[in-house]
């Protein structure tokens, strides 16, 4: 396990993510360290999960909370949010992954399926997926973005996917398909051409 996580003293715990870096597992891994704080996974999402993260933090003025969100989404918070979010009142993580082209797969994967979390062993079926180069070429722009805005946000700790041996989440890794092969090969070409 990664150091720095057993120690944090601040209530809030703030977690600026990429996609597929592992993030979702992340808070649920805080969430058991820290029972007293409650897990908010990308609020942002539906209207409802914002309105409960929203009631917590603004209407019943609670600061004891885990918020995991993409870096995108900052901007759908209410501006007192923010404020807090970039305050010294939280801690706040960067979590990312080193290998670009493994975490652009990973979305491709999860875009292709419409498919984001794996919670139980019926989840993990494993099929070829379709090598759509208009649809990876979405994925690696996604990916390139969200890094752009990570790399301006100043946090306490910064964190791997790469890192992590495992975390405890009822969340389980993205079943690869059988082409993946293929599919690294593809945005490996496609990364190193400079071609998105």
């Amino acid at each position: 396990m990664v150091s720095g996580l057993n120690n944090i003293t601040k209530k809030s715990i703030v977690i600026f993510a990429t996609p597929r870096s592992g993030s979702t597992a992340l808070g649920y891994h805080l969430g058991k360290l820290y029972p007293g704080l409650v897990y908010y996974n990308e609020p942002s999402v539906t209207p409802d999960y914002m309105k409960k993260f929203l009631n917590h933090t603004m209407v019943e003025k609670k600061n004891d909370y885990i918020l995991k969100l993409l870096g995108s989404a900052i901007n759908t918070y209410p501006s007192e949010i923010i404020a807090t979010m970039f305050s010294d009142q939280v801690f706040r993580i960067k979590m990312s992954r080193r290998n670009r082209i493994e975490q652009m797969a990973s979305y491709y994967v999860g875009y292709y399926r419409q498919k984001w979390e794996y919670y139980t062993e019926a989840d993990l079926v494993n099929t070829n997926i379709e090598i759509d180069l208009k649809k990876i070429r979405y994925a690696m722009n996604r990916i390139k973005i969200e890094e752009n805005i990570l790399s301006k946000i100043s946090t306490d700790i910064e964190l791997y996917y790469e890192d992590f041996s495992e975390f405890k989440s009822p969340s389980k890794k993205t079943p690869i398909p059988p082409n993946y092969p293929l599919l690294i090969d593809t945005i490996t070409q496609l990364y190193s051409s400079g071609i998105s």
